[in-house]
C-alpha cells in the first residue's frame, strides 16, 4: 500500500505504549521493518529507533548491542543535519563506551562535544566528570560534577532522582 512510514510509526508507538516487558520487541520489529523498507520516509525513522531501542538494551546491561545501535545512529543523524540530535547520538555512544570500560575513547568524544558548545549541557558535563573519575582524576572531575549539578537540578525529571543528584553534589564537593 506504500504505507511503510505509517507501519514503522505504529510499531514505534507500540514500542512506547506497550507494557514495559514488550517494548523492546516492538522497537526491534520497527527497526527490522524500517531497515528492509524501500520507502525513504520509513528508513528516516532508523536514527530515532536505534536511539530509542539502545536505551532499554543499556538498562538490561546489553552494552554491546546498545553500542551497536547507537553507533549506527551517528551517520544517520549526520545525514539529517540536526546538530542537537547528532550531539545526542555521539553522547550516547560515549556513555556506553565509558560503562564498558572504554573510558579514553568516551572521554575523547565527550571532550569533542564540550569543545563544540559554548555552554555544554549538564549531561555532557556529568559524563566528562564520570570519565575523569573513572581515570582516577577525581580532582579534575570535581568542577565538571559541580557544573553538571547546577544544570541538571533545573531539569525536573533529573532533579527528582534524589540518588543521582545527591551523588553529583557529593562528587562536586569532593
Amino acid at each position: 500500500l506504500g504505507a511503510d512510514v505509517y507501519t514503522v510509526d505504529a510499531l514505534h508507538m507500540l514500542g512506547i505504549a506497550a507494557p514495559p516487558e514488550a517494548r523492546l520487541d516492538w522497537n526491534l520489529k520497527a527497526i527490522e521493518y524500517a531497515e528492509t523498507s524501500d520507502n525513504e520516509r520509513a528508513r528516516n525513522w532508523l536514527a530515532s529507533l536505534y536511539n530509542n531501542t539502545g536505551w532499554p538494551l543499556f538498562d538490561e546491561q546489553r552494552y554491546e548491542e546498545a553500542l551497536d545501535l547507537f553507533q549506527r545512529a551517528v551517520p544517520l543523524r549526520e545525514a539529517q543535519g540536526n546538530p542537537e540530535n547528532l550531539r545526542i547520538a555521539h553522547w550516547s555512544v560515549a556513555k556506553v563506551m565509558r560503562v564498558m570500560g572504554r573510558v579514553d575513547e568516551a572521554l575523547a568524544i565527550q571532550r569533542g562535544l564540550e569543545a563544540e558548545q559554548d555552554d555544554p549541557g549538564g549531561f555532557t558535563l556529568e559524563e566528562l566528570g564520570e570519565c575523569l573519575l573513572a581515570l582516577g582524576q577525581g580532582e579534575k572531575a570535581q568542577p565538571y560534577f559541580a557544573r553538571a549539578y547546577d544544570k541538571l537540578k533545573e531539569i525536573d525529571w533529573v532533579a527528582e532522582d534524589t540518588e543521582r543528584m545527591g551523588r553529583l553534589k557529593s562528587l562536586a564537593e569532593g
